[in-house]
C-alpha cells in the first residue's frame, strides 16, 4: 500500500474490469479498511529510498530508535510516521482518487481502527490526511455501546474543511438481532450530531443461508419480522442527514490535532505517555461539547496543505477559524509553527477550553447539538446522548421540524428529551432571543395498567430452533446430542467426501394441523420424521427465501419424534485451501464460501414451545434454559411480560393481545411502558390506531380514542430473530456480535470460543 507500483497494479487489475464491464453504470467504488498494517509495525521495501529522497538520511541505521528512547529517537519517530502517513496518502489514496475522478465516478469507505491517537498509527500512520482523496469520506462503527472515541470528528472535520458534500458512516454492524430501532437510531444520531450525514447499513443480505446469517448482524433486510415499518427509521434519518448535508458549516474554533506527539511517544512496547494525551484530547472535546461550541479539528497535515492565514483568521479551505485551542504535545509541524506565530502576529486567539465562554443556545450540557445555515435561518440539531431523559431550553427558534414526518410545529422553548431523542429547531434569525421563564410542567395523565391476562387475538407462525443432534459420518457415530455447526466444521476437517447422517429429537403433546419442516437447501438430503422419506413438498419459506417450509405429511406426531438428514457431504478441493487460508489472512476468511453447508433446521406452525426447567438470569435482559422444550398447544391468554416464557421461546414475528377495560369518553389516560426485545409496538383502541412506537419515549395519551363502557386495547408487538438465530448459546445476551460467537469449535472465526451447553433467550414484552 506504501508502493505506487502495487497500488497502480491492484487499480489496473481490479478497478479498471469493474470500470470496463459497468461503463457508467454505477456510482463509485467503497473501499473497506485499506490499511498499511494491523496492530504490527509497517514496512515496504521503498521505504529506505523514501526516506533518503525526504529526508536526506539513511533510515535502517536508525530503526532501533523507533523502539527505544536512543539517540535523536524523536525525530526518526517523527520523521518515520510521517513518511508512513505521505506515502500512504500520496501513492495509495491519491492514486484510487485519481482513478475514480478520471473515470467519473466517486471513491468512497472508510480506514481502520479510527478511533484513538494509537490504534491509528499502525493502520495508516494518521487518519485524518487520507480522507482529503475520498469524494465521500466515511467511517465506521461497529457493535451497540457508544464509547470515547475521536472518529467522528476527525472525518467530519476534513470534509467540512475541504467541501465534501456528504460524510458516510458504515454502521449497526455486530450490534445483533435483538438491537431495537431505538438502538439504532441513538447510535446514528449520535454520530450526525457529530457531523454524520449518510448510513451505510451493515447488512442488508440478498440470503441469510449458511454462514450469512452470521455475517455480524442484524439482518436489515426482508427476512426481520420489523421490516415493513423500517421505513419509519429510514425516513428519519434520511430527513436529518438532509438538513445536515444541504447547509453550511460555519464553525470558528479550531482544536490541533496531536497526532504528531502521538508519532513520537509511540514504541510500539509500552507508549508512554500516549494513553494520557489521547484521554487528555478527549478530554477537550468533551468540554467543548458541554459548552456547545462548535469546532473542526486541525490535522497537521491537511493544514500543511491547505491553511493559509487571513488577517486574524486561519483559514483551511472553506472553513475560517478566530480561536485556536492548542493540545498538550510535544512538537508541531515547521508549517503548523510557522502559521500560528503569522496568525498570532496579525491579532489571531490561541486560547484554552478553560476560557471559552458557554453558548448560551441551550441550557443543559448533556445535550449535544450542531446547526446548519440557510441563508438567513439556521437549523439547530439537539441530540439528547445520554441514557436518561433530560430537560432542556432553547434560547432561540420558534418552530421544529418532526423529522420522523416531516411536519414543522410550532416550539415554546422547552423540550424534555427521551433518552436518545433528538429535535431540530429552526431559527429565523429575526425574533428575538427568548427569555427563560418558570417551566411548567404538563399534567400527567394516569397510566394504563399493563399487568394481568391478555388474549391471543393474532400470532404469525411460532417456530422452534433445531441445533443440536446425534450424527454418524460413513456409519460410525460420532457424537450425540452434537452443535450443528460442529458437525459441518468436523466434516470439513476429514478434507474428504463423507457420508453425514444428522438425527433431531422432538418432543410433542400437540401437533398442529400447520406443522412445517424448515431447512436450507433440502434438494441435497435424505429427509425422513419417524421413519417416513419425505417427499420434499415445498410449502414455501420461513423468514429468509432459502429457509424452505417442507411437508412432514403427517407423519410428527405427539411423544418422541425423530427427524434425520442423510447427504453425501463433499467439497470442492480448493474449499479445503480456502480454510487453511482463512486462519492466516482475515480477508480470506471474510470471503470464505464452502459448497455445502451444514445449518440448524426449524420447526413452524401454530403452536407454543413449552420449557420445563428452572431460569438463570443473565446481563442484558436475558435468561439461560437447559434443553428441555415441548412443543404444545398455545395458550390463549398470556402476560405481557416475559411472553417468551409463556410458549414464544424462539418466536421471531408480531403477536397481537387485547384486554377489555372500563372507562369514559374522554377519560384521561395514557399507556406508558419499558419494552424488552420488541422493535415495534403497535397500539390501537376500540380498533382505531394510536400510535406506532419504534423508539422512546414509550407512551401515548389514548383518551380521545376512548368511549363509555368497555373499551378494546390491542397491542401488537413486533420482535426480531434473536431468539431463533442466537447466538444461542453464548452463555449471555452480547453488545457486539461476531461470527465466533456463535461457533463451539476452535476455528479461524474464533480461536477460543465461549459455549454454553444451555440456552439464552432475551426477554419478549413489555411492562409499566
Amino acid at each position: 500500500m506504501l508502493d505506487p507500483k502495487v497500488v497502480k497494479l491492484f487499480l489496473d487489475t481490479i478497478y479498471e474490469s469493474y470500470s470496463q464491464i459497468y461503463g457508467k453504470d454505477f456510482e463509485g467504488f467503497f473501499t473497506d479498511e485499506p490499511q498499511v498494517a494491523r496492530f504490527d509495525m509497517p514496512w515496504s521495501l521503498t521505504l529506505p529510498e523514501e526516506y533518503k529522497k525526504k529526508y536526506g538520511d539513511n533510515l535502517l541505521p536508525h530503526l532501533h530508535e523507533l523502539f527505544y528512547p536512543e539517540g535523536d529517537y524523536k525525530t526518526t519517530r517523527f520523521r518515520f510516521w510521517k513518511l508512513i502517513t505521505d506515502l500512504f496518502s500520496e501513492k495509495c489514496m491519491k492514486q484510487m482518487y485519481d482513478f475514480c475522478r478520471e473515470k467519473e465516478v466517486k471513491l468512497t469507505g472508510h480506514l481502520l481502527c479510527e478511533e484513538t491517537l494509537t490504534t491509528q498509527i499502525l493502520s495508516n500512520g494518521a487518519i485524518m490526511p487520507h480522507y482529503e482523496y475520498f469524494d465521500i469520506p466515511g467511517m465506521d462503527w461497529l457493535g451497540r455501546p457508544i464509547k470515547k472515541s475521536l472518529t467522528p470528528w476527525q472525518v467530519s472535520a476534513v470534509a467540512h474543511q475541504l467541501g465534501k458534500e456528504q460524510v458516510l458512516s458504515e454502521t449497526f454492524a455486530g450490534c445483533g438481532h435483538n438491537v431495537g430501532h431505538d438502538e439504532l437510531k441513538a447510535l446514528f444520531e449520535w454520530q450526525m450530531v457529530h457531523g454524520i450525514t449518510l448510513l451505510c447499513q451493515h447488512l442488508a443480505g440478498y440470503s441469510m443461508r449458511g454462514l450469512r446469517k452470521r455475517d455480524y448482524p442484524p439482518a436489515l433486510n426482508y427476512q426481520s419480522p420489523w421490516w415493513k415499518d423500517y421505513r419509519v427509521f429510514n425516513d428519519t434519518v434520511s430527513r436529518i442527514g438532509k438538513v445536515l448535508t444541504e447547509g453550511a458549516v460555519d464553525y470558528d474554533t479550531l482544536l490541533i490535532h496531536p497526532q504528531s506527539s502521538a508519532w513520537v511517544l509511540y514504541d510500539y512496547f509500552k507508549n508512554e505517555g500516549l494513553d494520557q494525551l489521547n484521554d487528555e484530547f478527549i478530554a477537550k472535546i468533551d468540554a467543548l461539547e458541554a459548552k456547545h461550541i462548535l469546532f473542526h479539528l486541525g490535522d497537521e497535515t491537511i493544514m500543511e496543505r491547505h491553511a493559509r492565514v487571513e488577517g486574524a483568521s486561519i483559514v483551511i479551505g472553506t472553513q475560517r477559524y478566530t480561536r485556536v485551542i492548542l493540545p498538550a504535545g510535544e512538537c508541531y509541524f515547521d508549517s503548523t509553527e510557522k502559521l500560528l506565530l503569522e496568525y498570532i502576529k496579525n491579532g489571531g486567539i490561541v486560547t484554552t477550553v478553560d476560557d471559552i465562554p458557554e453558548n448560551p443556545i441551550i441550557d443543559n450540557p448533556k445535550i449535544t447539538f450542531t446547526e446548519r445555515r440557510f441563508g438567513n435561518e439556521k437549523i439547530y440539531y439537539f441530540v439528547n446522548t445520554n441514557p436518561t431523559d433530560e430537560l432542556a431550553f432553547v434560547t432561540r427558534g420558534t418552530k421544529r421540524i418532526v423529522a420522523e414526518t416531516g411536519d414543522v410545529v410550532d416550539f415554546d422553548g422547552y423540550y424534555k428529551f427521551a433518552p436518545f431523542e433528538s429535535i431540530l429547531v429552526v431559527d429565523d434569525g429575526v425574533t428575538p432571543t427568548r427569555e427563560k421563564t418558570p417551566y411548567v410542567a404538563p399534567e400527567e395523565s394516569p397510566v394504563l395498567d399493563l399487568s394481568g391476562k391478555w388474549q391471543v387475538k393474532e400470532a404469525t407462525p411460532n417456530a422452534m430452533t433445531l441445533d443440536i443432534c446425534d450424527y454418524w459420518f460413513d456409519g460410525e457415530l460420532i457424537e450425540e446430542d452434537g452443535y450443528i455447526l460442529s458437525v459441518m466444521q468436523k466434516a470439513l476437517s476429514l478434507e474428504r467426501p463423507v457420508k453425514v447422517r444428522m438425527r433431531f429429537k422432538v418432543d410433542a403433546e400437540f401437533v398442529p394441523d400447520d406443522i412445517g419442516f424448515v431447512c436450507e437447501t433440502p434438494e441435497l438430503f435424505t429427509i425422513s420424521c419417524n421413519g417416513k422419506k419425505l417427499a420434499g413438498k415445498d410449502l414455501g419459506y420461513l423468514y429468509d427465501r432459502s429457509f424452505r417450509i417442507i411437508d412432514l405429511e403427517g407423519s410428527f406426531k405427539v411423544g418422541r419424534n425423530i427427524i434425520e438428514l442423510e447427504i453425501d457431504y463433499k467439497q470442492d478441493p480448493s474449499v479445503y485451501e480456502k480454510v487453511r487460508q482463512a486462519y492466516l489472512f482475515e480477508v480470506e476468511k471474510n470471503r470464505f464460501k464452502c459448497n455445502t453447508e451444514l445449518e440448524a433446521c426449524y420447526l413452524c406452525g401454530s403452536f407454543a414451545v413449552r420449557y420445563d426447567g428452572d431460569w438463570t438470569p443473565v446481563d442484558h435482559n436475558a435468561a439461560l434454559a437447559d434443553r428441555k422444550f415441548v412443543i404444545v398447544k398455545p395458550q390463549t391468554e398470556v402476560e405481557l411480560m416475559n411472553l417468551e416464557r409463556q410458549g414464544y421461546l424462539f418466536f421471531a414475528g408480531t403477536l397481537t393481545l387485547t384486554k377489555t377495560i372500563n372507562a369514559k369518553k374522554g377519560d384521561k389516560l395514557k399507556i406508558k411502558f419499558k419494552k424488552y426485545g420488541t422493535n415495534v409496538i403497535d397500539i390501537k383502541v376500540n380498533n382505531r390506531t394510536v400510535k406506532k412506537i419504534l423508539w422512546a419515549p414509550y407512551e401515548a395519551e389514548l383518551g380521545e380514542f376512548l368511549n363509555d363502557g368497555e373499551n378494546i386495547i390491542e397491542i401488537s408487538l413486533t420482535n426480531n430473530l434473536r431468539n431463533l438465530l442466537g447466538p444461542l448459546h453464548s452463555g449471555e445476551e452480547l453488545l457486539w456480535f461476531r461470527p465466533g460467537a456463535f461457533q463451539k469449535e476452535p476455528s479461524f472465526w474464533n480461536k477460543e470460543p465461549v459455549w454454553y451447553d444451555n440456552y439464552c433467550f432475551v426477554e419478549f414484552g413489555l411492562t409499566n
